[in-house]
């Protein structure tokens, strides 16, 4: 059972039968990776929305196709507009901004609930180059520059609608920087945050400011075989989800996480699994003992290797024949700058891919 079930089984229920809960808001999170600014764009005076019931089933296939996992996304934009529980939801706000030379890919909607409740979504990581490069950063930086637009982007939402209560949420990068709007936000603000959500984004390279008295509004999720989100997690007791298909990035798509559809939640594992906490450990070694000048020369580098590159679906057409040019599209670098790049990327790859004889076949 997953979320496409959840729908199924209780999307007859109205928010007032059945309150708001993980599920809804991992749904949300998802919907965020659709191109909905294309139906609802960011307005200027904050009142531009329009109700998800709206859409048509063109618009919802023109939506998801440049989604990572399409069909289920299709699908569950599908349900959403058609389901009596969400029937007047509104979405709107919609803000994107993707800059190659700031390296920023971003976007963030506002979902408006009927009891006048904001659900503030941010997209994770989308099929660009650009999103996957700015990922990269996350692991040498404090501050990436989408955290800056997306706390902008929660303050001019919350004061243009300066009484209504709020959750902030989204998926890998998503949650992440759900979590740093978390941290960040005048106290102001803080009165009318109900909960915000990380599902399986990784956390910060340094505890914020705040992290210790506002810690307790996040609702961190990984999976049992975590590959992401365990990364610089800061959480002490996160919820350990169990997924269909660990094999798959440890089961990062929330789409193959089980639902238990009597407890109306995500099922819980014990743990993460010693596979998953001793792969944190190796790549946190390893980046940690890398100065940040050498990750992001690494970088710099792999990103400049796969340049004709636009989106992950030209990087599966590209990726050999780019791979074979890499040394001619490295000339770019002294032999010094060369030798700390294969450097880097020599201890990555014994961390990551570090394994027991016995478990070779399975990896």
């Amino acid at each position: 059972m997953n979320l496409l079930d959840y729908l199924n089984r209780y999307g007859e229920k109205s928010l007032e039968e059945l309150p708001f809960n993980e599920l809804d808001a991992a749904i949300f999170a998802e919907l965020s990776y659709l191109d909905l600014e294309k139906i609802a764009p960011y307005f200027i005076d904050g009142k531009g929305r329009i109700p998800l019931k709206s859409l048509n089933l063109t618009q919802i296939k023109e939506l998801s196709k440049l989604t990572l996992d399409a069909p289920n996304c299709e699908a569950l934009l599908k349900r959403v507009s058609k389901a009596p529980r969400f029937m007047g939801l509104g979405i709107g706000l919609g803000h994107a901004v993707n800059d190659k030379r700031k390296v920023i890919q971003f976007a963030a909607f506002t979902f408006f609930l009927p009891d006048g409740t904001l659900y503030i979504a941010y997209r994770g990581t989308d099929t660009t180059l650009l999103g996957w490069k700015e990922d990269f950063q996350l692991a040498y930086r404090e501050a990436i520059p989408s955290h800056k637009e997306a706390l902008e982007y929660a303050k001019q939402v919350l004061d243009w609608y300066p009484k209504a209560k709020f959750y902030l949420g989204g998926h890998s990068k998503g949650g992440n920087l759900a979590s740093y709007v978390l941290f960040h936000l005048e106290n102001t603000y803080m009165g009318r945050l109900l909960s915000a959500y990380s599902f399986d984004g990784p956390g910060f390279k340094k505890a914020p400011e705040k992290f210790e008295e506002r810690k307790d509004k996040l609702q961190k999720y990984m999976t049992q075989e975590d590959l992401i989100g365990c990364f610089f997690n800061l959480i002490e007791n996160p919820h350990v989800v169990i997924t269909n298909n660990p094999v798959a990035a440890g089961g990062h798509n929330p789409f193959t996480w089980q639902v238990d559809l009597k407890k109306i939640a995500f099922k819980r594992a014990k743990e993460r699994s010693k596979a998953s906490i001793d792969g944190e450990k190796a790549f946190m070694k390893v980046v940690l003992e890398t100065p940040e000048e050498d990750i992001s020369l690494a970088e710099d580098a792999l990103f400049h290797v796969y340049s004709n590159c636009r989106t992950v679906f030209d990087l599966v057409l590209r990726l050999v024949p780019d791979f074979l040019k890499r040394e001619e599209a490295l000339n770019r670098y002294s032999l010094e700058e060369r030798k700390k790049i294969k450097d880097f990327f020599e201890r990555l790859k014994k961390a990551l891919f570090k394994q027991d004889p016995e478990k070779k076949e399975k990896k």
